[in-house]
């Protein structure tokens, strides 16, 4: 037959560990009763109370390895200093504005900050779908840099709703109007611009793209415009046809300008 535990020799064991500690033998029971109480029909053994605190430590662990939403974002910055300064400019201006509305930001830690609070952050800053799409993407840059340095656990933008994004559709340039921009550009800056107006009319690239592009990436014996991934909006490299009228326009204003290789197709600015 089982022998009943001697309760005083417990209590006795019990305050001996406990013995120098801040917690007395009634409060450490306490704690092993709201353990039980979290776990519901759980079993709680001796294992069980373990884990628990096993978990919880690394949760405060966790909680004390992160740095604030300012610090991440600079840190995250500067991992993106590679980009064109454009791109920088766009991500400094979205933090600036996040800030501004939300001064609290600067100094709040990056694990504390959960979906909800993001959601809140987004629709309080900006006032339009786009710009909320776009500081969503920044946004989600931030953390999912910080999840890699060990920072927070997860990337909360995630989870927060896409804004919906309703395009509009781009209606295409009447020949009136396309006559009119060639004709402009034609008369200012001495023609210099003509060559950018043409390659962005009659093969749609960007103006940005453009902006960056030399006459030694212009092949108009081969047909097509050589777009190095240092041109472009993505990084990718591409070629665009050249069409017989643009081939014209490009040939007209190489033979008007005679430029060097190493030359802008646009002037500066």
């Amino acid at each position: 037959m089982k022998k009943a535990p001697n309760t005083n020799k417990l209590k006795y064991v019990g305050a001996a560990l406990l013995e120098g500690e801040s917690v007395t033998l009634i409060q450490a029971a306490r704690l092993v009763l709201e353990i039980k109480e979290a776990l519901g029909d759980e079993i709680c053994t001796i294992t069980r109370c373990r884990e628990v605190v096993s978990l919880g430590l690394n949760a405060i662990k966790n909680k004390r390895q992160t740095v604030s939403f300012g610090t991440a974002a600079v840190e995250c910055l500067r991992s993106k200093s590679h980009r064109r300064p454009r791109t920088l400019t766009d991500i400094r201006s979205i933090i600036h504005k996040l800030k501004k509305s939300n001064p609290e930001l600067e100094q709040t830690s990056l694990r504390s900050l959960n979906v909800e609070e993001c959601q809140n952050i987004l629709m309080n800053t900006f006032t339009t779908s786009r710009q909320r799409h776009k500081a969503r993407l920044i946004l989600s840059g931030i953390f999912s840099f910080s999840v890699k340095r060990g920072w927070c656990d997860e990337n909360p933008i995630l989870r927060v709703d896409t804004p919906f994004l309703q395009e509009q559709e781009i209606p295409a340039l009447t020949l009136k109007e396309i006559t009119r921009l060639l004709k402009a550009s034609m008369e200012e800056f001495d023609g210099s611009c003509a060559a950018g107006a043409a390659l962005m009319i009659f093969a749609g690239i960007r103006p940005q793209e453009v902006e960056r592009l030399l006459w030694e990436n212009i092949a108009i014996r081969d047909g097509c415009v050589i777009l190095n991934s240092k041109h472009t909006k993505t990084g990718g490299a591409r070629h665009v046809t050249i069409l017989p009228v643009l081939a014209k326009w490009l040939k007209f204003c190489r033979d008007r300008t005679k430029p060097g290789p190493c030359s802008p197709i646009c002037p500066k600015g």
